[in-house]
């Protein structure tokens, strides 16, 4: 399993709260399964995912591509994919 490290801080990736405890679940490190590369060449999440730390959080969704050159908390992901998952 290949682990996205140079992300380091940046990017806490947790779980989506329950619904019914009202809590992140714990935080794990992101990985390359947990997106994929369509045809369209642009990563999607496989499930939802939570992105983030106290201060700052993002919601990606699996149908939301992720687009080199954008950023997310200051990480240009999909490149940052591009380089350690292919």
């Amino acid at each position: 399993m290949r682990t996205l490290t140079t992300i380091g801080a940046a990017l806490l990736l947790t779980t989506p709260t329950s619904a019914k405890t009202h809590h992140p679940q714990q935080a794990k490190q992101l990985t390359c399964l947990d997106f994929h590369l369509p045809p369209d060449r642009a990563w999607r999440a496989y499930h939802p995912l939570v992105l983030g730390d106290k201060k700052a959080r993002v919601r990606l969704d699996p149908n939301v591509p992720l687009r080199r050159g954008e950023l997310i908390l200051g990480v240009d992901l999909a490149s940052m994919l591009d380089e350690k998952c292919r």
